[in-house]
C-alpha cells in the first residue's frame, strides 16, 4: 500500500475526480473494498489513496466541517457545511492531544466519524494544515485494517 492524501473535488458511486496534496493535476480514482458500496464520497473531503493498485483508490475518508461550539477536549462540528444532506446535521468529536493546534470556534476541520469520531487536523484554504503528520499517525492505522481485513477474507 502506497498512500497519499487527496480533496475529493468531483464524485459518483463509481468513482471519483481528486486534487492530490502532494503534486499538481487531477487524478481519478475508484474506491477501496472497504469503501466501495458503503461510504459515500463528496467533494471537499479528504481522502487516503493508494497509488500502489493498479488503479488508484479510494482507501479512507475524513470529513470536513465547521466548529460550532468547544468544551474542554471535545467540539461540535456541523455537517451540513461541506456535505449537504448528511443524515447527522452535528457531530460531536475529540480534541487528541497529538493536534498540537487551537481549535476554535469558527474553524474548518477534517474529522473522523463514528465509533471514533475525532479531529485529525484544521483545514487551511481547504486543505489540512498538517498533512505530513496525518500520514505519519494514521496511514499505518489504515495499512492495519486492511491488513486484518485481508487476514477475515474480505479483502
Amino acid at each position: 500500500m502506497n498512500l497519499t492524501l487527496a480533496i475529493v473535488s468531483q464524485s459518483s458511486p463509481s468513482d471519483c475526480a481528486l486534487q492530490l496534496l502532494d503534486r499538481p493535476g487531477e487524478l481519478h480514482a475508484g474506491y477501496g473494498p472497504a469503501v466501495r458500496g458503503r461510504i459515500r464520497i463528496v467533494p471537499g473531503q479528504l481522502v487516503a489513496v493508494d497509488m500502489a493498485a493498479d488503479r488508484p483508490s479510494v482507501m479512507w475518508r475524513w470529513f470536513r466541517g465547521v466548529v460550532i461550539l468547544r468544551r474542554d477536549d471535545h467540539v461540535v462540528v456541523d455537517n451540513h457545511v461541506f456535505q449537504p444532506g448528511f443524515r447527522i446535521p452535528i457531530s460531536v468529536a475529540r480534541l487528541p492531544d497529538i493536534l498540537e493546534v487551537d481549535v476554535r470556534v469558527g474553524d474548518e476541520v477534517f474529522y473522523g466519524a463514528e465509533p471514533y469520531c475525532a479531529v485529525i487536523d484544521v483545514a487551511r484554504d481547504g486543505r489540512p494544515a498538517h498533512p505530513a503528520r496525518i500520514a505519519a499517525d494514521l496511514f499505518p492505522a489504515i495499512a492495519d485494517v486492511y491488513a486484518e481485513r485481508a487476514e477475515r477474507g474480505e479483502a
